[in-house]
């Protein structure tokens, strides 16, 4: 057992039902901790109790002076809202490990000086690096594959059910994948196109017709000649799909443009365009960020935070792999190739800002050496 405490604050963003840790969890971890504490009803949303949380082995706290008091590691789903946030940082103490979704690129990143000045280390999830060491605790993919799911879901609903209808998805990311394989399942004629192949035999052993579209081909071809071979592709499945997903990126850009007003006349009565990628501009030429826009005869879908809506399944998602990226924060014992993606989400440390942020003043030559001294005072404080 470390001698550090762990305390998890209930949401407080508008409409976010989910939870950090989910009752199970809580009590996998106890033993690694001289306390987990819980704020008071985080969990009910996710329809877990306190009651739950408190046989677990953690105690429900009912205020934020409280909770925060001799915190050494804060663990939340996304930060505060900005007038509890404000509160939290008046009461959070230099050294604390704050680990969750912290907007580290965000159009407004007002908080993260905040967070340099409150003196924390702050460890953001948007920053993780995806690689096959790294999916146990990799939560933006995680709730990528909820996120599919939930756009899914929802349209067949909306559409009273999939069977035999078509089902095209731009972009087989986490999100076009869990999109894709769920509307097979419902008995969509399901068509996916990506610049990359990674997916294209577990789709096509689903009976997924997959097709490959154009990509830069390593700087060969410029990005406007690829953009427009990339629309032509995507032009010719619109006709007759009764639901699009938009789910293309493009690492370190915004998302590619792929359908315009042009290709308003393409698209079918009644269908409905959902755009995954909206928050950072979308795919879709005239998508409004968390709300749906009609648009010709048929509706641009967009939620702000699609794994909200499912806070069961995605609370449980998240504490897994916030359950593991701990289990790396506390002991090390995993590999270097781990600790190296710890490292990489550390988005604020020993006052400085990692530089991805993109903010001005931020330091790449000296953030690396504030990010290390950071954790090893933590470890030093692990080994106590």
């Amino acid at each position: 057992m470390s001698k550090l405490v762990l305390s998890i604050p209930a949401e407080t963003q508008a409409g976010e039902q989910r939870v950090a840790l989910i009752p199970s969890q809580v009590e996998s971890l106890v033993s690694l901790f001289k306390e987990i504490r819980i704020g008071r009803d985080a969990g009910v949303a996710a329809q877990h109790a306190n009651e739950s949380y408190e046989r677990a082995g953690a105690k429900v706290i009912d205020n934020a002076a409280d909770l925060y008091a001799g915190t050494d590691i804060t663990l939340c789903v996304k930060r505060g809202n900005p007038e509890k946030e404000a509160e939290a940082l008046s009461l959070w103490q230099p050294g604390m490990a704050l680990v969750g979704f912290l907007d580290p690129q965000v159009p407004d990143r007002s908080h993260l000086p905040k967070y340099a000045a409150a003196g924390i280390t702050g460890f953001s999830f948007e920053l993780m690096p995806q690689t096959v060491h790294t999916t146990p605790m990799h939560a933006t993919a995680a709730m990528s594959t909820v996120t599919g799911e939930v756009v899914i879901n929802e349209a067949a609903e909306r559409l009273g059910g999939l069977e035999g209808k078509k089902v095209l998805v731009i972009g087989v990311g986490n999100v076009g994948l869990s999109a894709a394989l769920t509307a097979a399942k419902k008995g969509a004629t399901v068509i996916a196109l990506s610049t990359s192949p990674t997916f294209r035999s577990k789709l096509q052993e689903q009976g997924i017709e997959f097709e490959l579209i154009q990509d830069e081909q390593n700087g060969t071809m410029s990005p406007d000649d690829a953009l427009s071979l990339q629309r032509a592709s995507v032009r010719n499945h619109l006709r007759g799909a009764h639901v699009i997903v938009c789910s293309a990126r493009r690492v370190g850009q915004t998302p590619p443009r792929l359908i315009t007003e042009k290709d308003y006349i393409h698209i079918r009565t009644g269908a409905l365009v959902y755009d995954t990628t909206a928050s950072s501009g979308g795919n879709c030429e005239g998508n409004v960020y968390g709300q749906d826009t009609p648009a010709g005869g048929f509706t641009i879908c967009s939620k702000k935070g699609y794994p909200k809506a499912a806070p069961v399944q995605a609370s449980a998602l998240y504490g897994a792999c916030a359950s593991r990226f701990l289990s790396v924060l506390l002991w090390r014992d995993w590999e270097t190739r781990s600790v190296q993606a710890v490292t990489a989400c550390c988005i604020v440390a020993d006052g400085q800002i990692n530089p991805v942020s993109k903010l001005e003043g931020t330091d790449a030559a000296r953030f690396p050496g504030a990010a290390q001294y950071a954790l090893s005072q933590f470890w030093q404080r692990v080994s106590r």
